[in-house]
């Protein structure tokens, strides 16, 4: 293991060291996240330009306030959450690879990410999407051992919060970590899992009822996933109470509205496009809380009146979530940068080559499965349930190819897969 391991670490460091060298100031989101963790590090709660916001959420504003109360307000801090982030999702998906395919898939995925370019440029980065998708990432991993208790299911619930309080899509993993419980059992005689398997590891084509037995771990899924539901909501409670005293409403945050209107609009390209908000002019006393709402109910009347453009949204959505490998230089060079045109493309070039090596494995992967020439049996729905989850998530606000972090180690763990079954000792 060393003879992987240790190249693999020399390899990533030697990136991430050439990653420090380029120039990076934050602008735009990362520039809201650095300004509400100054804040929070001197002691004024979550606020920007003074005021208190819930614009976006605390989470990662509170790990980058650890690290400026400790060493000061320094954006480059943001190295050492994104280190942390990357190594865990690093150790995750080799986890989890090995779990469901065995070692050589475990090496050649944690290996990709690892030297992946778009999560080497995106280390230093004060976004909080890495820590997002390493954290959904690792809790997949601990919700894929067999048999959840009550304290596996609270301390699972508790991670949900927290990661809810990262970023909003964390909600869906209520739902993900439930159903991948519900495959953990299949291909052996433990875990609430096995309620839903077969001896051959797939449903009864018409049942009328599940195997001997099942009664009990059905029930116990059902439990799991209350303990689940409960454990999240003490976490994530305190904060909808804050906002209520702020903004007279329990709201998660403040930006659910806008992001539900960029993706439901009048000429929505289905990726990152605001147009002109549909605001009267009583709309400059409101807080931002009614703002949000209203532009909330925006988004809901068009996607209730415009059903076919919906649909066609939909497919536009998925090709922003899936096509390009751009936010991560791009992150890197708005507005005025002291670096050459010619870096900024070489590292476009490089980021997209690459993302496209790995959605070609992808999706022969796909095709291999629909094709029935390879088959999935258990835990190995795993990653396709993850996919579906924060697709959905996609196609409900708008695509952009920063929100596939958290798809993209189950992207090559499938892809790896393939690659596997290629060889002829495989």
């Amino acid at each position: 293991m060393r003879r992987f391991w240790l190249p693999l670490l020399l390899a990533a460091v030697a990136l991430r060291l050439a990653a420090l060298a380029l120039p990076y100031t934050p602008v735009s989101d990362a520039r809201w996240y650095h300004d509400a963790a100054v804040s929070l590090a001197r002691g004024g709660g979550l606020a920007v330009d003074g005021q208190p916001t819930a614009y976006r959420l605390p989470g990662y504003p509170f790990l980058l306030s650890l690290a400026y109360r400790a060493c000061g307000a320094r954006v480059g801090l943001a190295w050492i959450w994104g280190t942390l982030a990357t190594a865990l999702l690093v150790a995750s998906t080799f986890a989890i690879g090995k779990r469901l395919y065995g070692d050589r898939v475990a090496r050649v995925a944690a290996a990709g990410i690892a030297i992946y370019p778009a999560l080497v440029l995106q280390t230093g980065q004060a976004m909080s999407d890495l820590c997002f998708a390493a954290g959904s990432v690792w809790l997949i991993a601990i919700a894929l051992r067999p048999s959840p208790r009550g304290w596996h299911a609270a301390l699972a619930g508790i991670g949900i919060g927290l990661l809810t309080l990262t970023r909003g899509a964390g909600i869906v993993l209520l739902a993900i970590v439930p159903a991948v419980w519900a495959t953990t059992g299949a291909g052996s005689t433990t875990g609430v899992g096995a309620a839903f398997r077969r001896p051959t590891g797939r449903l009864k084509p018409a049942s009328t009822g599940y195997e001997a037995g099942s009664g009990p771990r059905i029930v116990s899924l059902a439990r799991a996933t209350l303990i689940l539901l409960a454990t999240s909501a003490l976490v994530v409670v305190p904060w909808l109470w804050r906002n209520d005293r702020l903004f007279g409403q329990p709201v998660l945050t403040t930006g659910t509205g806008l992001n539900a209107f960029i993706g439901h609009h009048p000429g929505a390209s289905g990726g990152y496009d605001p147009a002109e908000l549909p605001l009267p002019a009583e709309a400059l006393a409101w807080n931002e809380a009614e703002v949000d709402r209203a532009l909330l109910g925006h988004a809901l009347d068009f996607a209730r009146t415009h059903p076919l453009d919906e649909l066609v949204l939909a497919s536009r959505k998925i090709a922003h979530l899936y096509a390009l490998e751009t936010s991560a230089v791009t992150a890197l060079f708005q507005g005025d940068r002291p670096a050459s045109p010619a870096l900024k493309y070489a590292l476009h070039a490089v980021s997209q080559l690459a993302y496209v090596a790995v959605l070609a494995a992808f999706l022969l992967r796909a095709f291999a499965l629909l094709t029935r020439r390879a088959r999935l049996s258990g835990t190995q729905w795993a990653g396709w349930i993850v996919i579906l989850g924060f697709t959905a998530v996609a196609v409900l606000f708008f695509g952009q190819d920063r929100f596939r972090l958290p798809i993209l180690p189950w992207m090559m763990i499938e892809g790896a897969a393939w690659l596997g079954s290629r060889r002829p000792d495989a």
